[in-house]
């Protein structure tokens, strides 16, 4: 890509940010359905909700297979939710031109599978449930971070899981965001 004078990206050293390090190392943890480890990928989120001191529990629904609930309470007990997903569409080595779970960056760009969809949007929920802990401000509402499993083929072992052995928790959500 060719930069004009006025877009400031092109000076920016996107590799030494830390939220772009944090998603490179969640990228590139492999949470496909076909050799991947959804696991592996809720306790890397959920080291990171321990190391702030924000309540977790991973909830592990087959082999390799997890959802992720984090949580920090506030007055009213009907959690906004912000919603991602852990799992990745399969993937064929040979289609990418650079390794799928290298998370390499180009530019301003991450190549990774999951960086889009939606990897990227579970970290940028994250480090606002972080900052909104560090900030020490009373939350009005709890805010619950749910990182589900299986959405890619259906959302079995994920949402509809939850739908099916959770509905009083599901009926108490006040707002969800995905």
């Amino acid at each position: 890509l060719k930069a004009r004078r006025s877009e400031e990206w092109v000076n920016r050293d996107f590799a030494a940010l830390p939220e772009v390090k944090l998603l490179q190392e969640y990228a590139r943890i492999d949470t496909s359905e076909t050799t991947g480890d959804e696991l592996a990928g809720a306790q890397f989120l959920a080291r990171h909700f321990a190391a702030a001191g924000i309540p977790y529990r991973i909830e592990t629904v087959g082999a390799k297979k997890a959802n992720l609930y984090a949580w920090l309470d506030g007055r009213d007990r009907h959690p906004l939710v912000l919603h991602n997903h852990l799992d990745v569409s399969a993937v064929d080595p040979k289609e990418w031109f650079s390794p799928p779970f290298e998370a390499r960056i180009d530019g301003p760009w991450i190549y990774g599978r999951g960086v889009f969809d939606m990897k990227s949007i579970a970290i940028s929920q994250m480090l606002a449930m972080i900052d909104l802990k560090k900030s020490g401000v009373p939350l009005k509402h709890s805010v619950l971070f749910l990182a589900t499993s299986s959405e890619e083929r259906g959302s079995r072992l994920g949402v509809r899981r939850i739908l099916q052995l959770h509905p009083e928790m599901v009926r108490n959500f006040w707002a969800v965001l995905t």
